[in-house]
């Protein structure tokens, strides 16, 4: 009986994804998708770029996703782990990515309901003698709060987006086809071009990742309703 592996293989080899559907570890040069070997014109080569898209979306689902009933079966449990303990098995797998997916939306609901602002948000002079704080003071603090907060929640948003490095939301799609009439020296160009402006962004991302996680450690005491 055929499993879902090797049924996907034996479709990468008609793809010609990869070389040989029975073996279990290939150098990555013979993993290469189909578009970096010189066999095909333009049109086939977009007729099966969709073709290899459909694949890799049908894998994702059969293989990784709800298609396998195994992988439901395991998220079902996860799901029971995190309601009884607040967290399942696999989330230690990276809990840095686990913690960054949830705490960006707990941060602003936090903000939006909050009924307290922290002393440490206070002025001086947004105080009085006995120091209590003023109307006006007691907004200028909550806005001070209210924009450590943004950092935070910006900085764990920051650490998700290096981690995924795709960076597709402001670079747009990544480049995979190789357009007709584009050379393959100035595609090369494009994808190296697409790799240094994802750099850029990662250590701009790093950045505000250490400035959001540094206040989340400072006010970690403070995060109360």
């Amino acid at each position: 009986m055929l499993n879902f592996n090797t049924i996907f293989n034996k479709i990468k080899v008609l793809l010609r994804i990869r070389k040989d559907g029975k073996a279990t570890s290939v150098p990555m040069r013979e993993v290469r998708l189909f578009w970096d070997f010189q066999l095909f014109n333009i049109a086939d080569h977009n007729h099966r770029a969709k073709l290899v898209d459909v694949y890799y979306a049908f894998r994702r689902f059969f293989v990784y996703g709800w298609g396998n009933p195994r992988n439901a079966c395991r998220e079902v449990f996860w799901f029971f782990q995190r309601g009884r303990r607040g967290w399942a098995a696999c989330d230690v797998w990276s809990l840095d990515d686990y913690l960054s997916g949830w705490l960006p939306d707990a941060l602003r609901r936090l903000k939006m309901t909050k009924h307290g602002v922290p002393s440490s948000m206070f002025e001086p002079e947004d105080c009085d003698k006995y120091g209590n704080p003023s109307e006006a003071g007691w907004k200028a603090g909550e806005a001070r709060w209210d924009a450590t907060m943004d950092k935070m929640i910006a900085g764990f948003e920051a650490d998700r987006r290096a981690q995924e490095g795709l960076y597709e939301g402001e670079l747009g799609s990544y480049p995979l086809d190789r357009p007709s009439g584009v050379s393959a020296d100035a595609w090369e160009k494009v994808r190296d071009d697409r790799f240094r402006a994802s750099q850029a962004l990662t250590e701009r991302d790093l950045k505000l990742a250490d400035e959001g996680l540094a206040l989340f450690v400072k006010h970690y005491r403070n995060l109360w309703d």
